[in-house]
């Protein structure tokens, strides 16, 4: 599996898919998954309002968009804001290795869910995220992206990983 940290907008990233996440109390959308929604004309929000989706913890709901470079985007419900926690964010983890194998995922672009709406630090919760992948049994390693704001300073976030153990470009 190689890790990296890209800081583009949601529409210019190619993968097999893109993973956003979004709260089910937080509304309008915010950062990633809201500039998804905008671009996309409103696909999440029309399914949040007819109540198909709510964001509820470990909720998927995948979107087909042919506008994007990567036409599958996958919304991960991160539950309430105020439960949000790097040990919430490892269970989420764990519960989307399946998911994306069963859809034959090669390479994932991934936010780093919730990180920057909670105050948590993005490197450690990057981190979390690639642990739980670690320690879940995935016949074949899934290639990871974490996408971050640009003024996150992606090329630092990366520095840390590194820093933490975790070589960016590979493991």
């Amino acid at each position: 599996m190689r890790v990296t940290v890209v800081g583009e907008p949601v529409a210019r990233v190619r993968a097999d898919i893109l993973v956003l996440g979004f709260f089910e109390d937080v509304r309008p959308l915010p950062g990633l998954v809201g500039q998804m929604d905008w671009l996309a004309g409103g696909a999440l929000s029309r399914l949040i309002v007819s109540r198909q989706v709510s964001g509820r913890l470990k909720e998927a709901t995948l979107i087909a968009l042919p506008s994007f470079l990567t036409v599958r985007v996958l919304c991960v419900g991160l539950g309430k804001s105020s439960a949000f926690t790097y040990l919430t964010l490892h269970h989420i983890a764990e519960a989307l290795l399946p998911l994306l194998e069963g859809l034959d995922v090669r390479d994932a672009v991934v936010e780093v869910f919730g990180a920057q709406a909670c105050g948590l630090d993005l490197a450690i919760a990057a981190r979390t995220f690639v642990k739980a992948w670690y320690e879940g049994t995935a016949a074949r390693p899934i290639d990871l992206t974490f996408i971050v704001p640009k003024s996150s300073h992606p090329g630092q976030i990366e520095q840390r990983l590194q820093e933490m153990g975790l070589s960016p470009g590979s493991r």
